[in-house]
């Protein structure tokens, strides 16, 4: 007998994305207002990296910030996103914490290593709401904002504004 498959479809703008341990779960909703992707050149529009080993995350972050006009870069690991840091200038960052391999404090450690990436806005986001004393205090230190899932798209996308701004 064949394994059984699930085809899940493309989320769309104005997703409510949330995560637990197993599994992960998208659920679409009306968004309040979707504006087109932006016309500018894509040197001219703020990029934002989100770096996150689920691809749904990435896929439903990017396709969010990209109708708000962000040129977005995503990367599936720390170690990945490390590289597209050393690669170009990034406005803000979208980091997930618990990842294999890297995790989101050593990739802030790292980032925060290049001297290009000492200022970069960072938000962490994770599903884990068990988060000890001693990361939020290295979190902290590293100047980075923690956000807990589910987030609607107008959180993802005044965070990130946010982000923009403080760059």
């Amino acid at each position: 007998m064949p394994p059984a498959t699930t085809s899940v479809p493309e989320p769309s703008p104005g997703t409510l994305l949330t995560s637990m341990p197993s599994c992960s779960m998208v659920t679409v909703i009306d968004p309040p207002h979707v504006k087109l992707p932006s016309s500018d050149p894509p040197d001219k529009r703020p990029a934002v990296l989100i770096v996150d080993d689920d691809p749904s995350v990435t896929r439903v972050f990017s396709m969010m910030l990209s109708l708000e006009g962000y040129e977005v870069i995503t990367a599936a690991s720390a170690e990945i996103g490390l590289h597209e840091t050393t690669d170009r200038h990034m406005d803000a960052i979208l980091l997930d914490l618990r990842m294999p391999v890297l995790d989101g404090v050593e990739f802030l450690r790292r980032l925060r290593a290049f001297e290009d990436g000492q200022h970069t806005p960072v938000a962490v986001v994770t599903g884990d709401y068990f988060v000890d004393d001693a990361v939020l205090s290295v979190l902290r230190g590293f100047g980075a904002k923690l956000y807990f899932t589910p987030l609607w798209f107008e959180n993802v996308v005044r965070i990130t504004d946010d982000l923009v701004r403080a760059a």
